[in-house]
C-alpha cells in the first residue's frame, strides 16, 4: 500500500518531468517518469507495450508523414508568403516527416528500456542518433549534396536511431520469436 501511494504522488512530477524532456526531443529519463513509476522490472508488460506501442508508432507516423507531404504547400502558407521560405519548409516536410515514425519507436523502446532499469541504455542510445548519425550524415551530405541534406540526416537519425533502439530494447527485454507478444 505504501509503493501505490508514492507512485500516486510522484505521477504529478513525472509528468512535468516528461512535458520538458518532451520539449528538447529528449526521451524523459532523468527524472521519475510514468513507464518507470507503471510497470517497474516487469519485462513481459514492458515487451507488449514496446510492439503494441511500436506498431502505433509506425502505423500513426507514416500516416501523419504522408498528410504532411501532401499537404506541405499549404501548410508552408501557414507561417509565410516568401516563396524561398516555403520551398525549405516544403522539403523539409516532404523529407524529415518520414522519421517521426522511427523517433516514435526511439522514444517507445528507451520507455520499455526504462521500465526494467536500464535507462542508461536509453539514453545511449538517443546521443548515439544524433553524434553518431545525424550530425555526420549532416556534414557530409551538406557538402555533397549542398544544406537540404540535412533534412535528410535528420531522417536516416529517425530511422537508424528508432531502429536501434527497438532492437536493444527487445534483446534486452528478452523477446524470442518462439514466444510472441505478451
Amino acid at each position: 500500500m505504501a509503493r501505490m501511494r508514492w507512485q500516486a504522488s510522484a505521477l504529478p512530477d513525472a509528468c512535468k518531468a516528461s512535458r520538458w524532456c518532451r520539449c528538447w526531443r529528449c526521451p524523459p529519463r532523468s527524472a521519475r517518469s510514468p513507464d518507470r513509476i507503471g510497470g517497474a522490472g516487469q519485462a513481459a508488460r514492458a515487451r507488449r507495450a514496446l510492439h503494441l506501442s511500436s506498431l502505433f508508432c509506425l502505423a500513426y507516423g507514416l500516416g501523419v508523414a504522408l498528410l504532411l507531404v501532401l499537404f506541405r504547400a499549404p501548410i508552408a502558407a501557414l507561417f509565410t508568403d516568401e516563396p524561398a521560405i516555403a520551398e525549405q519548409i516544403g522539403l523539409y516536410l516532404s523529407i524529415a516527416a518520414w522519421g517521426f515514425a522511427g523517433y516514435g519507436c526511439l522514444v517507445t523502446a528507451t520507455g520499455a528500456l526504462n521500465a526494467v532499469d536500464r535507462a542508461g541504455l536509453g539514453f545511449r542510445l538517443s546521443v548515439a542518433r544524433v553524434l553518431l548519425v545525424m550530425v555526420p550524415f549532416a556534414w557530409l551530405g551538406s557538402r555533397l549534396v549542398g544544406p537540404g541534406a540535412v533534412y535528410g540526416a535528420d531522417l536516416a537519425a529517425n530511422v537508424i536511431g528508432g531502429g536501434a533502439a527497438f532492437w536493444f530494447a527487445r534483446r534486452v527485454l528478452g523477446y524470442r520469436k518462439t514466444e510472441g507478444p505478451t
